[in-house]
């Protein structure tokens, strides 16, 4: 069977699909209930909601057929995908793209198939609503009105779950994040602590937490108002990710205080020195207000598992650092 070519926006549409957090899920009885009715109008023994995925065929919700996925190169679907409206073969035996499929020659053993694109509201095809069966067969023209019909409520369908999810998100965002800096708040951070730690266990590796507070942030609130204090953390923020790597975490512990979870550090070495950094970076002078401002800071280090095996060690060997730091200056 000659795999079907990529569609010309073969990314795009993959990450359309993925928006719908749908590969892998089991599907709302609503679908089920929907491709039963497919099969009904279309009188096959067979009916899927097909999701070509990047290496495979993923059936959403099926009925009459027992498989969940195909690779993706068997999938009759991939060609049903790349057409502008509905594909129907009445003996997929005769056509020269499906007939040598598994799915044809093999179980379920496909001889009629139809299917209708399901198309996102940017017109990307991420699958479609197919009936199938193992004789020949064709379809009248009210049921290829039907398909058409019910893959457009299927599209419909997906959208409305696309914007739950994007709530969802939202909520989650709001949820465990500070909403002056965008950090990560406190319960985050101390979530990414705790994974930082098991996986330096799993992996028999190292993991550093940085306790950072500003020196002397009490004064600039005085001086510039709390809309000042709230532009110096904003800048703080900013400075500290523009310091750590991607598979490091920033977070807001509260008021003027930051941690810095640092993962996979061999040497305590590395620690001290992206601390050194990070203060280096941090003691540099702002622009609060449209005004020249000094605020330094204060970094405790903890390492992991030098200091403590659990984030309640680390936390706390980390702030006595950072208050022995603030008092030496």
């Amino acid at each position: 069977m000659p795999a079907a070519p990529l569609p010309e926006y073969e990314a795009e549409r993959q990450k359309a699909l993925e928006s719908y957090g749908l590969i892998g899920t089991q599907a709302d009885p609503v679908f089920e209930h929907l491709i039963k009715l497919a099969a009904e109008i279309c009188n096959t023994p067979m009916a899927m909601i097909s999701l070509i995925d990047r290496n495979r065929q993923w059936f959403y919700a099926r009925y009459g057929v027992d498989i969940e996925e195909t690779d993706r190169v068997h999938a009759l679907c991939a060609h049903s995908i790349l057409e502008p409206g509905m594909t129907e073969v009445c003996d997929a035996r005769e056509d020269s793209r499906f007939a040598d499929s598994p799915l044809v020659t093999q179980f379920p053993h496909i001889r009629f198939y139809a299917a209708q694109p399901i198309k996102t509201a940017d017109g990307f095809c991420i699958g479609t609503v197919c009936v199938a069966g193992k004789v020949p067969a064709g379809l009248f023209e009210f049921q290829r009105a039907s398909l058409k019909r019910l893959a457009e409520i299927v599209a419909l369908l997906f959208e409305s779950r696309k914007g739950v999810l994007e709530s969802e998100r939202r909520l989650t965002h709001i949820a465990t994040h500070d909403n002056l800096t965008m950090l990560p708040n406190r319960a985050l951070g101390l979530d990414r602590l705790k994974r930082a730690i098991a996986r330096a266990h799993r992996y028999h590796a190292k993991a550093a937490l940085l306790f950072i507070d500003l020196d002397k942030f009490k004064q600039v609130n005085d001086d510039y108002g709390h809309a000042g204090g709230d532009e110096l953390l904003v800048e703080v923020a900013k400075r500290l990710l523009a310091e750590t790597r991607e598979t490091d975490s920033v977070a807001r512990w509260g008021g003027d205080e930051f941690l810095v979870v640092l993962s996979d550090i061999d040497v305590i070495e590395k620690a001290e020195t992206k601390l050194k950094a990070l203060k280096d970076r941090l003691d540099q002078p702002y622009t609060i207000r449209g005004e020249t401002v000094y605020c330094s800071a204060s970094i405790g280090l903890a390492l992991y598992p030098t200091h403590g095996e659990d984030e309640g060690a680390l936390l706390s060997h980390a702030d006595a650092g950072m208050y022995a730091a603030k008092h030496s200056v």
